[in-house]
Parts: C-alpha cells; sequence; structure tokens
C-alpha cells in the first residue's frame, strides 16, 4: 500500500473485521477470484500478444475503477486474474455483486473479444476466517465456474448461523443468465419485514408443491397461474413484477436447485429473518 493511500484501506493482521465491515452489506462481504475463458486462442497469434497485453493492461484499470465506485476494494489485478472484496449490495448505486461481475465481464470481453470471464463468489460473515473465504471463492472458480463448459458464475453464501448455498450459473446462456441477473436485483429497495415474509412464502410454496412445480415448469403460462392462485391477496399486487421476473427465470432454468438458490439470494439481499 503506497503511503497516504485512503483508497486502500485494508489492513494486516488483527484489523481486517473492521476493515471488511466497510465492505459488507448486512456484516456480509464477498470475495470474487474471476479468470479469463479462452486466453489461448486470445494469444495464438504472437503478433497479437503485445495488443492481448495492452488491452488486458485496460481491463485491469477499468475492473478497479468499477470496483471502486462500486464499494469494494480491488486485492489483485493483473493479466486475465482479477481478485477484490466487495459488499452483497453497493451502497451507494444499489447494485448486486451479480450486476457488477456483470460488468466487469462485459469489459473484459470488448477488450478481449474471443475470450471470457467466469467468476467464484465467495459471501461470507464479516468474522468467517478470511483464509477460508479466500480459498473457497477460488475453489467455486477453478472447480465449478471454470469446470467443463466455462464462462459461468459460481457463487455460495455461507451465513452466521451456519447455514449455507450455491449455484453455478452458465453466462454463455444470455436467457437464463440475464432473467437471473433481473430476477437477483428484483424488489432490493424494499427492506420491510411484509417483504421477507412475502419472499419466505414463495420459498415455501415452491418447497411444498415441488413436484407439481417440476410437472408445469415448461409452461410459462401454467406457472404465471400457479403464483396467481396462490398469492392473489391485494397486499400481493405490488410484487406483480417480482412474479412475473420469477417465472420467466423459472421457465428458462427449470432447475429446481438453481431456482432455490436465486430465490435464497434475493431473500438474504432483504436481510433473510427467516
Amino acid at each position: 500500500r503506497e503511503k497516504g493511500d485512503k483508497d486502500n484501506f485494508l489492513t494486516e493482521g488483527k484489523g481486517i473485521v473492521d476493515d471488511l465491515k466497510k465492505l459488507s452489506h448486512k456484516n456480509y462481504y464477498c470475495v470474487v477470484h474471476a479468470d479469463g475463458d479462452k486466453m489461448g486462442e486470445a494469444i495464438r497469434d504472437v503478433s497479437n500478444i503485445e495488443t492481448v497485453s495492452k488491452s488486458l493492461f485496460e481491463y485491469c484499470i477499468n475492473a478497479n475503477k468499477l470496483i471502486k465506485a462500486y464499494g469494494g476494494q480491488t486485492i489483485f489485478a493483473g493479466g486475465d486474474d482479477l481478485l477484490f472484496f466487495a459488499p452483497t449490495l453497493s451502497k451507494q448505486k444499489d447494485k448486486t455483486i451479480f450486476e457488477l461481475c456483470e460488468e466487469i465481464a462485459k469489459d473484459f470481453h470488448t477488450k478481449i473479444p474471443v475470450a471470457t470471464l467466469s467468476f467464484g463468489v465467495s459471501i461470507n460473515y464479516v468474522k468467517f476466517p478470511l483464509y477460508e473465504a479466500l480459498e473457497d471463492s477460488r475453489e467455486l472458480l477453478f472447480s465449478k465456474a471454470k469446470s467443463g463448459v466455462k464462462n459461468n458464475i459460481a457463487f455460495s453464501v455461507t451465513k452466521h448461523s451456519g447455514q449455507s448455498f450455491s449455484a453455478v450459473i452458465h453466462k454463455g446462456d444470455r436467457e437464463i443468465y440475464e432473467k437471473f441477473l433481473t430476477l437477483t436485483a428484483s424488489i432490493k429497495q424494499e427492506k420491510s419485514d411484509d417483504t421477507q415474509n412475502f419472499l419466505h412464502s414463495i420459498h415455501h410454496k415452491i418447497d411444498t408443491y415441488k413436484i407439481t412445480i417440476e410437472q408445469i415448469i415448461d409452461d410459462k403460462e401454467r406457472l404465471q397461474n400457479f403464483f396467481d392462485n396462490y398469492f392473489n391477496e391485494d397486499e400481493h399486487k405490488k410484487y406483480s413484477s417480482f412474479f412475473k421476473n420469477l417465472v420467466a427465470f423459472m421457465s428458462v432454468s427449470k432447475d429446481i436447485e438453481q431456482i432455490y438458490a436465486a430465490l435464497r439470494f434475493v431473500k438474504f439481499i432483504q436481510g433473510d429473518k427467516q
């Protein structure tokens, strides 16, 4: 750390918990590892190495700006490798960590068109051992996000209680990925107990009628009717756009565990009292 660099406030040793609280949302923080996919294709032509190196340098600079604007802290940025800490929800922009990752990935792909960017996102309570969070993020990236078909975002959330959930979202399937981004960014402005109870009841309803859901998940209209029938009180009207986003994601995902993880992330953003 350069002397007088107030932007880089992470300290070494015992002050790390206090530092992470500055980067947290509801006392939870993200450790994010990112790594380029298909970089071999980008530098296959030796004459192209200098151009790619320049593009990667510009990407690192811009990624740091995006992370800083979001309210996070870059730990390492070099070549196509990136490591940073950030809150799950930006205090300044009300933007989720997934929306930040998408901005970073778009910039990377613009600069290196043949390549994509995969992410490992580990979300933990501020007192969770940092070395474990770092290892978890790296494991998510290299064992899940970059396993098989690459260009994924693998994430896990470990709560203060010890409960956890995780999922892998393929960014190459734009229909699923964009609907995932839309759903996980839904009702993030709502902070009431009513909203948390509402989200809990949706999760419970899907769990209760899992077999029925699996039978109609290919039919968007029947899915919408399912939620319209079970959530038809006046108090549910303000969540109509959320239901549309949920149905849109469910109908293309068709993966109940992935759907659970997306819903649990939305509940988590709200505070998840249940």
